[in-house]
């Protein structure tokens, strides 16, 4: 079966997928040993396809691997998870491991529903795992693992060329895929065909806070910009058109901060990335401005579309101080109109209160306090 086969047929029973392939332009390549993708292809050793050509289910699942790795960010989630571990096989040569691929290979597998070549990694103990969960897991159980098990680790990577071409991803790469996911995510909702687990997944990504009721006193109608999208209706059809007054409502400076210390998993994350992608869209201008800490703070980013937020590289995983985010306010020209900060709450507070509104926004807070500022729960 040819990949284009492959394509129309997942296309109809699994249209999620289907619609990540269509967005992802096909390369043969003889100088990889199998399959894999860049974040903007998909390359492929025809003689590593072909050989399942009397197994169809296979080269659809081999298809979907990788959409699924596109779907889970796999190729920019990784980038900070690039520990190595030199292992003994049974011969006694040795291999190196990328532990986030064979972790990435773990999650990927578990959520599709297609059949896989021989030997493809699986463990139900990481079922509902995140892959950092099982990337920190792999850690610790593979120097114990025996020179069999390493071989069958070994011979799973063996057959994915993932590894050699993420190396080549282009950081703005992601902002393609945020698009492309939601389409396929409608696309699958209409045709009543997103399965249960990836339901789940889309679930956990969508807002669960009305952000335009929280924030409506901070809200400010604006009239002041000429558009030509969409042109004046009134010269609509004549030789010329004139560009239309924009008018709208406004969300202008505030100040966002995520927590990002070792107590906060990927899940929280997650789900604090797609509360502030609600903010975003919830109104038709917004300026704001975010920091990511735990004990330090990276400097203020500029946010204004949902696609700023698939340009920036997430750091963290220490202790957690709130300090540092307020001080990067202090030397602004202006105080924002309410600072958002998504947190446990679990950290050393300033000294003295801000002058201007903050909200905390916390899951579970297990009857903690702050001493200045409102607090916000919510649930994953």
């Amino acid at each position: 079966m040819t990949i284009s086969t492959a394509k129309f047929r997942i296309l109809n029973s699994h249209p999620f997928f289907g619609t990540i392939l269509f967005n992802l332009p096909v390369k043969e390549d003889k100088t990889i040993a199998t399959i894999g993708v860049d974040g903007e292809s998909l390359f492929y050793n025809p003689d590593f396809w072909n050989q399942y050509n009397k197994h169809p289910i296979i080269q659809m699942g081999l298809l979907i691997h990788e959409a699924a790795h596109l779907f889970l960010k796999h190729l920019w989630r990784g980038r900070n998870c690039n520990e190595i571990i030199i292992s003994k096989l049974p011969d006694g040569s040795l291999f190196p491991i990328r532990l986030f691929n064979v972790a990435a290979d773990y999650a990927v597998n578990l959520l599709i529903e297609y059949l896989l070549p021989d030997g493809a990694l699986k463990n139900d103990k990481y079922i509902n795992w995140e892959t950092e969960k099982i990337y920190e897991d792999l850690k610790k159980s593979i120097p114990k693992m025996t020179a069999e098990q390493i071989k069958q680790i070994a011979d799973a990577l063996k057959k994915s060329s993932d590894g050699d071409l993420w190396k080549k991803i282009k950081n703005n790469s992601s902002e393609k895929w945020d698009r492309v996911i939601k389409q396929a995510f409608e696309t699958a909702i209409q045709r009543g065909k997103l399965p249960d687990n990836l339901k789940r997944l889309y679930d956990e990504s969508q807002p669960k806070e009305d952000w335009r009721n929280i924030l409506q006193e901070f809200v400010q109608p604006f009239q002041d910009d000429y558009s030509f999208n969409p042109a004046d209706r009134r010269f609509i059809g004549a030789d010329f058109c004139l560009p239309d007054l924009q008018s709208g409502e406004k969300l202008d400076w505030v100040g966002i901060a995520i927590d990002t210390s070792g107590s906060i998993n990927q899940k929280q994350i997650s789900a604090f990335i797609g509360e502030i992608k609600g903010i975003l869209s919830a109104y038709d201008k917004v300026k704001a401005k975010i920091t990511f800490c735990d004990v330090k703070a990276t400097p203020f980013i500029d946010l204004e579309e949902i696609e700023d937020l698939s340009k920036i590289e997430i750091k963290g995983g220490g202790g957690t101080s709130f300090v540092e985010p307020f001080n990067l306010v202090k030397k602004e020209d202006t105080e924002p109109l309410i600072f958002l900060y998504f947190t446990d709450l679990q950290g050393a507070f300033p000294s003295k209160s801000p002058e201007y509104p903050v909200l905390w926004i916390i899951n579970n807070s297990n009857g903690l306090k702050s001493p200045f500022g409102k607090i916000l729960n919510y649930k994953i």
